[in-house]
């Protein structure tokens, strides 16, 4: 078995990104760039061309921790620094560093389509300022939300933290239906009375599932 190191310097991925760019390198090539090593019975580029095969690039960037742990040759280290890169794509798609506005709840969601693969129910606040313009994105919680893991306290401390003038939740249906259920809609109430003792607006709650979303904001609208 070789190792990358015995190769010729014109066949080492690295040096022939800096030489022709990265576009010269197949897809295997550069996910070998990430990947760095292999272990004792397989070297990285087999590694590499092993998963390029098997997946492809776009599945394997989808992949969560405890999936890619159970590749063969991806370790803790190698399972971090996918799901790294796949952040900072994804971020970068959807506008992270621009601090986009969100003007209305499909504008919400864009930054947060991940939801929509997820096995298990997350829940995101989007905390905006006065011209609801995104200060911070944060996970707030995974698992069944229901109102004994919702907890007020941990949605506001962020809210306090930034000094946000309102938040907007999305949380996603493993199901795929998006509709809201009445857990759902008590539990929004309950935290936008919560919101209004601090003065931090809630302002909307969306729920993702596998085709669309469903804004809640509408139909607790009166409730004070």
């Amino acid at each position: 078995m070789y190792k990358v190191k015995d190769l010729p310097s014109a066949e080492k991925p690295r040096e022939r990104l800096i030489d022709k760019g990265p576009e010269s390198l197949s897809d295997s090539e550069l996910l070998a760039i990430i990947l760095r090593s292999g272990f004792k019975d397989m070297n990285v580029f087999d590694i590499s061309r092993n998963l390029v095969n098997e997946y492809g690039l776009k599945k394997l960037f989808e992949l969560q921790f405890t999936s890619l742990k159970k590749i063969k040759g991806i370790g803790n280290s190698k399972a971090c620094e996918i799901i790294a890169i796949s952040e900072i794509g994804r971020r970068i798609k959807n506008g992270h560093n621009d601090s986009p506005y969100i003007n209305y709840p499909k504008d919400a969601v864009a930054l947060c389509t991940e939801l929509q693969s997820k096995d298990k129910e997350h829940l995101i606040g989007l905390y905006l300022n006065t011209r609801h313009k995104v200060i911070e994105k944060v996970l707030l919680s995974i698992g069944n939300l229901d109102s004994s893991i919702v907890d007020p306290k941990e949605i506001y401390k962020h809210a306090l933290r930034l000094n946000a003038h309102g938040v907007i939740l999305l949380h996603n249906h493993p199901s795929g239906d998006h509709r809201p259920s009445d857990e759902d809609i008590n539990i929004t109430k309950l935290i936008k009375r919560a919101g209004l003792l601090l003065n931090v607006k809630l302002i909307d709650h969306i729920i993702l599932g596998a085709e669309g979303f469903s804004s809640i904001k509408d139909i607790i609208k009166d409730e004070n």
